[in-house]
């Protein structure tokens, strides 16, 4: 886990210097639906058509799937949008990250006004994004195990007090499901090959 935390800074860094946009952090996992806190960095504004990617999630399957719950605005400031191939890449952002063979999750910011949102010094909780996986995560970010696997997040926002506004992007990384099947399906795989050869044998010793 410190090495994930490690790369994802060491990421942050290198890719936006000194930019900042949107930020997604795995906090743990309900069985298949993986928990995440998005925050808005401090330094940066949010503005209309920002917004974020969690690129190359295992087990999206549909809009289903994708449950943003906003801290910040309402439900109709907010979309939400499956990509079932590849999605936009915020600006400044390499565009070589997204596996157009695993799906992705973007929610963007609709609204043209945030009463409600001063950025400053600190970084602004925007919401809390709910994905549903291909297998059961750990309860606990920092139990990351064999089913955790490293997938990029993107995201853009804008330059705080710069005029004309300039739009930012970052790259890091985040905590998704890997392709590894959790026990219990594993179990009624052997379970299945087993029961299979027993009927095999028992079909021999007839003829």
């Amino acid at each position: 886990m410190l090495k994930r935390f490690l790369l994802s800074a060491l990421l942050l860094l290198c890719e936006s210097g000194a930019n900042a946009a949107i930020v997604v952090q795995f906090t743990g996992a309900s069985g298949n639906e993986w928990h995440y806190n998005v925050s808005l960095d401090p330094g940066v504004s949010l503005q209309k058509d920002n917004f974020f990617t969690v690129y190359d999630f295992n087990g999206l399957q549909g809009l289903q799937d994708i449950q943003w719950n906003p801290l910040v605005g309402s439900t109709s400031d907010w979309s939400e949008t499956f990509s079932p191939s590849t999605s936009a890449v915020p600006n400044q952002i390499n565009p070589n990250i997204d596996n157009p063979a695993i799906p992705n999750a973007t929610v963007t910011f609709l609204a043209n006004t945030i009463p409600n949102v001063i950025p400053g010094a600190s970084s602004v909780p925007l919401g809390t994004l709910t994905l549903t996986g291909l297998i059961a995560g750990p309860d606990d970010a920092q139990l990351c195990d064999q089913r955790c696997i490293d997938i990029p997040f993107a995201s853009e926002a804008f330059k705080k007090g710069e005029t004309p506004p300039t739009l930012t992007g970052v790259l890091a990384f985040t905590s998704a499901p890997s392709t590894i099947p959790e026990p219990r399906i594993v179990g009624l795989i052997v379970a299945g090959f087993v029961a299979i050869g027993v009927l095999a044998r028992r079909r021999i010793r007839i003829h």
